[in-house]
């Protein structure tokens, strides 16, 4: 006799998906396709979403270094439409992503105004409580992170 239910079927049903498996972030100089850091978003198992550009408010500096690196500043005067690209990054990559990208870059600061050694010098200098706020943001972040990493290692 049965009772109509399928007791072969996995009783837990289907794995739980997270809520956001992807975040988007958007990408300029050297992680665009084709260029030095591209493939560090590929490892992460970053998938191209589609070409952007900035606001005309954006200017690229060069930063020196064994790999020059641009970094994208915002400006009052000036700016410029710059291209980049979006790209779709599995949410448990973006700790990783932080991580590699070196000092003083780093990812968000669009929301207080300007590039991070901007909010970290200029801003906070001008008392800006945007600089302040995202200057802090990227210190407990970076604690958090070598905690995190000081752990697993």
């Amino acid at each position: 006799m049965t009772d109509g239910f399928d007791r072969t079927s996995n009783a837990a049903g289907p794995e739980p998906q997270p809520a956001y498996p992807t975040i988007d972030i958007a990408v300029f100089g050297a992680h665009l396709s084709g260029q030095p850091l591209n493939p560090s978003l590929l490892a992460l198992g970053a998938t191209r979403q589609r070409a952007c550009l900035t606001a005309p408010t954006y200017r690229m500096l060069a930063l020196s270094g064994p790999l020059p690196r641009p970094a994208l500043c915002r400006v009052s005067r000036g700016g410029v439409g710059l291209p980049g690209e979006v790209w779709a990054l599995p949410t448990s990559a973006l700790a990783a992503l932080l991580v590699s990208i070196a000092p003083p870059l780093g990812l968000g600061t669009k929301i207080a105004g300007g590039c991070t050694s901007g909010n970290g010098l200029s801003g906070n200098a001008m008392l800006s409580p945007a600089s302040m706020v995202a200057t802090m943001t990227f210190f407990v972040t970076g604690i958090a992170v070598n905690f995190l990493i000081s752990a697993v290692i």
